[in-house]
């Protein structure tokens, strides 16, 4: 009875392994296309296309729902919607490339007296909102879609995700564009080609002979000099998002599997409920987290911006000011970080030794394994915001789109390969995806230890400069 019920898990693993593959693969390149898009057109014409790949998506199901196809047609559904803009991942990346043009002091300066730390606290605020409400959505669509499905079926269910998605595309048409700079740049480009239309036109007509997919490669290719090329900080933050994403995003695939074994034997009703509350705990603790502390930081900066307006004589000196209330930012950036990972790392091992025990142990250490997880939709909108902060200023949509094109990669070798590691390693040490994750999360709190002193490293060779 075992072996069989161990080979059913092996079984069920390969082919979660298998569907999430043909899930996320597909968005790979298009995210990175669509950032290109962002800041070249506009943000409002990536999110339509956005828009687009999900109703696609959700037409596709209702087609398998309601003509009875067989369940692997799901995987075309999957595809469609990576290739048309990339999924979720694509969408909160150019939600939040919104969210930083509407915070851009570079932009503002000129209009506004507030300070930049203050821009940069609604940022952070703003970011951390928009991650909570993604996951606490998908929480809630969890578990009333449970509820539909098992009170009304799959049809009535299917009609109900159609119904509730029509204003999503109505209200995309009313939605302002936030890119205004490139969108001043366009203009311009345009009134300057129709002013010199007689006397270029041949070498213009040769330009626009250029295909999309030529530029594309090109803007791909700029995107990653412009990262390799970038300052130290802003690879590391990049690294520590693509170790995250393999092992604190995503672990449904294989501790469905997990906890549905000897000794925890829980039902499908049992881990609905608990993902759908921790998820949404975890949205809701991170959004009122970031609130209290951006509070907090506010006034410690408001507490250092008058002492220092007190002392200050002339302009360098407000420099120095700013750069001590940003560095201030960012170092309770860097420490809300390191700590939101050590407690991820915490659930992990627990999750690595809970099968040794007897059932009501296990059941015990998976239960207080669950309250150090509620840090985990913390961690990206602190890295989102840290990209943000370190990126320049031309190219935000570009980087946040490679940002997600790493955790798009980071969450296809979670999906794909840590189902095929616990199917190895079941007959022996069912624990073990866990320590990998573990071992991962480990070196992503030391990247993120070293990241307080490079900064200080690299303040006090610019003041030396």
């Amino acid at each position: 009875m075992k072996l069989k019920q161990q080979d059913a898990q092996k079984q069920t693993s390969l082919v979660q392994s298998t569907n999430n593959f043909a899930a996320v693969a597909p968005g790979l390149i298009s995210t990175l296309i669509v950032g290109y898009i962002s800041d070249r057109f506009g943000r409002k014409i990536a999110l339509g296309i956005l828009i687009a790949g999900e109703a696609s998506q959700v037409v596709a199901v209702a087609v398998v729902v309601f003509f009875r196809l067989t369940p692997w047609a799901l995987v075309a559904s999957n595809v469609l919607e990576g290739l048309i803009g990339g999924g979720l991942l694509s969408a909160i990346a150019q939600f939040s490339v919104c969210i930083t043009d509407l915070t851009n002091y570079d932009q503002l300066k000129k209009s506004t007296s507030i300070p930049k730390s203050v821009y940069e606290r609604r940022r952070w605020i703003f970011l951390t909102l928009i991650d909570g409400l993604a996951c606490l959505s998908l929480a809630i669509a969890s578990m009333i879609a449970g509820s539909l499905i098992h009170t009304y079926g799959f049809n009535i269910t299917m009609i109900v995700c159609i119904l509730i998605y029509i204003p999503v595309i109505i209200l995309i048409f009313f939605l302002p564009e936030t890119n205004l700079v490139n969108q001043l740049k366009c203009d311009t480009e345009i009134n300057v080609y129709n002013h010199y239309d007689k006397l270029t036109k041949n070498e213009n007509h040769t330009t626009m002979k250029l295909s999309c997919w030529q530029i594309c490669c090109q803007k791909i290719k700029q995107v990653l000099m412009t990262v390799i090329s970038s300052n130290p900080v802003l690879i590391i933050i990049l690294g520590i998002l693509f170790i995250v994403s393999i092992s604190a995003m995503v672990d449904s695939p294989f501790v469905t599997v997990y906890l549905m074994s000897e000794p925890f034997w829980w039902n499908s009703k049992k881990l609905g409920l608990s993902n759908g509350i921790t998820e949404a705990c975890s949205a809701l603790l991170s959004i009122i987290i970031v609130n209290i502390l951006s509070r907090i930081q506010l006034s410690e900066s408001t507490r250092l911006n008058n002492k220092d307006n007190h002392e200050s004589t002339d302009d360098n000196d407000d420099k120095l000011a700013e750069n001590k209330i940003n560095f201030t930012l960012q170092k309770t950036l860097f420490n809300l970080l390191i700590f939101a990972l050590n407690l991820m790392l915490l659930n992990r091992i627990l999750m690595t030794i809970a099968y040794l025990f007897s059932s009501f142990t296990a059941n015990t250490i998976v239960y207080i394994g669950l309250v150090p997880k509620l840090a985990k939709n913390i961690n990206f909108p602190l890295l989102r915001t840290l990209i943000t902060n370190w990126s320049g200023t031309q190219r935000k949509g570009l980087i946040l789109s490679f940002a997600s094109f790493i955790s798009r990669i980071g969450l296809l070798i979670s999906v794909s390969a840590l189902p095929l590691v616990y199917s190895a390693t079941l007959s022996y040490f069912p624990g073990a995806v866990f320590l990998v994750c573990a071992s991962m999360l480990f070196v992503a709190i030391c990247a993120a230890i070293s990241l307080p002193f490079l900064v200080k490293y690299k303040n006090m060779k610019n003041l030396r400069v």
